[in-house]
């Protein structure tokens, strides 16, 4: 077994318990964090402090760091499976992350992303 799932799946389990120190300890190691802990312990941590997380997951996308930025959507998904209740308050935060990616993007081709928001515009204009 990959030594990052084991220490993920440890994680997991040890932030149901100690929510405050698995959240410093996992802010400390934050660059080096794999997948598996995004959506495992980040979701846990998101659980259990809902508008704690999503103000850290915010600035998580506002970071130097592109992993870091990967880590404030990844545990999206996972969560609205534990708190489906939640899903008015992902999609708010996901508009967020998408406005951020669009306009990343449109720093280095705007022209693709004009494209992109057009044809989006105008899908969602045939459905109506």
């Amino acid at each position: 077994m990959d030594i990052r799932l084991i220490i993920s799946s440890s994680l997991e389990k040890i932030s149901k318990k100690e929510c405050e120190e698995t959240k410093k300890f996992v802010l400390e190691v934050l660059n080096s964090l794999s997948d598996q802990l995004a959506l495992r312990v980040t979701v846990n941590l998101m659980v259990r402090k809902q508008h704690e997380m999503f103000l850290l997951l915010r600035e998580w996308l506002k970071n130097k760091n592109k992993w870091v930025k990967r880590l404030a959507v990844t545990p999206i998904p996972p969560f609205i499976r534990v708190k489906p209740t939640m899903s008015k308050a992902c999609l708010e935060f996901l508009r967020e992350a998408i406005g951020w990616a669009l306009r990343e993007i449109s720093k280095k081709d705007p022209e693709q992303v004009y494209l992109f928001l057009k044809e989006l515009a105008e899908k969602g204009n045939r459905k109506s």
